[in-house]
């Protein structure tokens, strides 16, 4: 839950400790809200989540973003990496 920014509500009887507060460099807050719009493209088997389903991610970058060409590589290859990390 961590990896998405989700904590768990604090017991009734201890005060709820505030998320921490996580500051985006401008050039990455384009590909940080894709990454929060791609969240229902994971494929998930009896293990849980096993990754992104490519071609839903590609298909949502080239026909709901318009990603240019020029930008596509380097966007998907940062979604990637934000892949990695919550796996």
């Amino acid at each position: 839950m961590a990896a998405f920014g989700l904590v768990e509500d604090a017991p009734d009887d201890s005060p709820a400790t505030p998320p921490d507060v996580v500051w985006l460099w401008p050039e990455n807050v384009r590909t940080w809200g894709i990454w929060q719009r791609i969240q229902t493209q994971w494929r998930s088997g009896m293990g849980g989540r096993d990754g992104l389903d490519y071609p839903g991610v590609v298909s949502y970058l080239r026909e709901v973003e318009r990603i240019k060409p020029r930008h596509f590589q380097e966007v998907f290859r940062c979604l990637q990496a934000m892949e990695y990390a919550a796996l």
